[in-house]
């Protein structure tokens, strides 16, 4: 029969591996993305950065969002790093669920933070070149 461990119990190697892996190279990604999106360097695509219907059917608001939350898609990346590196020594069940938790809590909070400032840089520019144009 099947037991599964108590929240007291270490969580076993391979999970901890195998999660803390996970969650740092998703962290290292979302660092990197916002980089790129906070410098300009992000051309627009359909697969990462901040997509909403004004980002991608406007190059103006593409680059002003990503311009205004570049910087906070970079910060949502270090939870994950630092949740990752926190599991590989391999933490109790509950510790480690706590761990991982407040890491994607974390990141979660700043990709929101980051779509909510660049869809306003996005509004703002279109905003700009209508009265300008």
């Amino acid at each position: 029969m099947f037991r599964s461990g108590g929240a007291g119990d270490p969580m076993p190697a391979g999970a901890a591996l195998g999660l803390g892996l996970f969650l740092i190279a998703g962290g290292i990604v979302l660092i990197v993305v916002g980089k790129r999106a906070g410098d300009g360097r992000l051309r627009q695509n359909h697969f990462v950065g901040i997509r909403t219907t004004l980002t991608l059917n406007s190059e103006i608001a593409w680059d002003a969002a990503h311009r205004a939350g570049g910087r906070r898609l970079s910060l949502s990346g270090y939870g994950p790093v630092a949740a990752g590196l926190l599991l590989l020594p391999g933490p109790s069940n509950g510790v480690g669920a706590t761990i991982a938790f407040a890491g994607l809590a974390w990141m979660v909070g700043w990709v929101l933070a980051a779509g909510s400032a660049g869809q306003r840089a996005a509004q703002a520019a279109l905003s700009a070149g209508d009265e300008g144009g």
